[in-house]
Parts: C-alpha cells; sequence; structure tokens
C-alpha cells in the first residue's frame, strides 16, 4: 500500500527501527522510494513496486475483517484514504470493518447464524459482492451465515465488536 507523504518519516524510522531524532529519513534511504501521485494525493511507493502499484485494477470486492485489523490499524484511523471521518470513531474502538473498494464503507457482527453489515456509505457495492463475501466468512467459519443488512444511523455508531467474530 502507498504511504502517504505526511508518514513517510514516521514509518520508515519504524520499520528499520531508528529513532528520526529530527532529520529526515528520506534522506538516509536514497532513492529507494518514489513519489507518486495516487488520486490527486502525494504518497510514497517503494521503487522495486513501482510497476505492480501502475498494473493494479481498482477491486470493489467486500471484505468483512476483524476490529483493529492491520489494513485500518497500519495506515491509521486518520488516513480519510482508507478509514473516512464519519466511521473513524468506530473503527478506533474495535468495530468489525466491511471493506469496499479497499476502504472501509461500514461495520459488521455475528449474530447466531446472521451475518449483520450496517453500511454507512452512499457508494453500495453489488449485492453479489456482499453475498460473495458471506460465502466465504460461511465456509471459513464451516458455519451457514444469513445475511441481514441493517440500516445506518451515523449518529449511532457502534462502540465495538458486540457480537462474535
Amino acid at each position: 500500500r502507498p504511504m502517504h507523504h505526511h508518514h513517510r518519516d514516521r514509518h520508515v524510522a519504524t520499520f528499520r527501527g531508528l529513532d528520526t531524532g529530527g532529520l529526515d529519513t528520506g534522506a538516509r534511504i536514497g532513492d529507494r522510494l518514489v513519489a507518486v501521485d495516487i488520486e490527486g494525493t502525494g504518497a510514497h511507493v517503494a521503487r522495486e513496486d513501482v510497476e505492480a502499484l501502475v498494473a493494479t485494477v481498482p477491486s470493489e470486492e467486500v471484505r468483512c475483517l476483524p476490529g483493529h485489523d492491520q489494513w485500518v490499524i497500519g495506515p491509521g484511523t486518520r488516513d480519510a484514504h482508507v478509514t473516512p471521518a464519519s466511521i473513524r470513531d468506530a473503527m478506533t474502538r474495535k468495530a468489525n470493518p466491511v471493506i469496499h473498494g479497499g476502504v472501509v464503507r461500514g461495520t459488521w457482527v455475528r449474530r447466531e447464524h446472521q451475518l449483520v453489515v450496517t453500511w454507512y456509505s452512499d457508494r453500495r457495492p453489488t449485492d453479489s459482492s456482499i453475498e460473495r463475501e458471506v460465502r466465504r466468512m460461511s465456509n471459513t467459519l464451516d458455519h451457514d451465515l444469513e445475511l441481514r443488512v441493517a440500516p445506518a444511523n451515523t449518529e449511532t455508531l457502534p462502540p465495538g465488536p458486540t457480537g462474535r467474530a
């Protein structure tokens, strides 16, 4: 995943176990990172990953992830490219994210034989995309799950997982 330039120094220092000491970490890694523009936002990617990034086709798949999954926590919940501000509080309180197109668009909880998905975005995937994910989770858990889509109320976002993951 590309790294936003504001996070570059902190992430590179963390990965290398370095204390940046106020120095520009980018100066120490030479030309190993390449500046890229992703939908109008500057970011950095490892030079060896540029071709793969350019060849990447955006995904419309739906994935139900566990609370505090690295897809969300890795870049941080303040990264609006991954976690919209409207659902950030729920993600920091460990709600189970539903990802569509790489972005948190809702939450999910398992209640007995149901997978309850609450959608907080105007951008909704096809029903078949959601159903594929429910089948995938059913197979993984070796337990048939029925999909239920709950109405979203952005004023009362879930405080975190209230069912079994």
